[in-house]
């Protein structure tokens, strides 16, 4: 989308997943587009030699999800490839899905990967919380975000598009939240300077936004 829009300037995709390459490929094949290119691979595995100056990279729904030596790979890259007045947009998780963090721990302990597809897991695993819920867990009563969470999740009629999104965060082994600091602290030390941050409208506001002030929050305008 961001090539078609944008023609005078060339773009680069990097993603770890084959057959998110392949569909970006064919729907850029598609639209006529030449000025995209994509990369397969992990960070660890990229030379940052390899690839050109960028003047904006853009991260999202990675950096939460990454091993210490995944997001060592990454910053190695950042540091290199972004251009000296480039713009880095960087998403991740911070503690407003903190009282989610260990229903999804739980879940990857029940349902263990056997080379089961996510998608199965994902499911069986709604399955296996929602019982618990049933039963009478005090900290899903304790914890209403992730209460709410469980109940929006499990509820019947998910596609397997919609289990796969799910078990991109439930299914993570190194999934984490993290201090606003301690991100910035991150990128400080890679000669990155914090010039702002998205509007929280941009964020979950079902995870990010204390319960007993949503009900005011959805009437605000955006």
């Amino acid at each position: 989308l961001l090539a078609a829009a944008c023609p005078q300037a060339r773009f680069t995709g990097i993603d770890i997943n084959p057959s998110h390459i392949d569909n970006a490929r064919q729907a850029a094949s598609a639209a006529g587009l030449s000025n995209v290119d994509y990369i397969v691979g992990a960070f660890s595995g990229l030379d940052p030699s390899t690839l050109p100056k960028f003047d904006y990279i853009t991260c999202q729904g990675t950096y939460s999800w990454l091993d210490r030596a995944e997001k060592s790979a990454l910053l190695h890259i950042l540091d290199a490839c972004l251009a000296a007045d480039g713009i880095l947009l960087l998403g991740y998780v911070t503690f407003g899905r903190i009282s989610i963090t260990p229903m999804w721990h739980v879940m990857r302990k029940l349902v263990p990967d056997h080379d089961s597809a996510s998608t199965t897991r994902m499911s069986r695993g709604l399955q296996l919380l929602a019982e618990l819920r049933d039963t009478g867990a005090r900290y899903l009563d304790a914890h209403p975000q992730a209460l709410q969470t469980l109940n929006d999740s499990a509820a019947g009629g998910k596609s397997d598009a919609e289990l796969g999104n799910l078990a991109h965060n439930a299914l993570a082994e190194n999934y984490t939240v993290s201090f606003f600091d301690e991100v910035t602290d991150e990128l400080t030390e890679i000669g990155l300077n914090f010039c702002g941050q998205s509007s929280p409208f941009l964020n979950d506001p079902d995870l990010c936004v204390p319960v007993d002030v949503r009900q005011r929050f959805d009437t605000l305008e955006t």
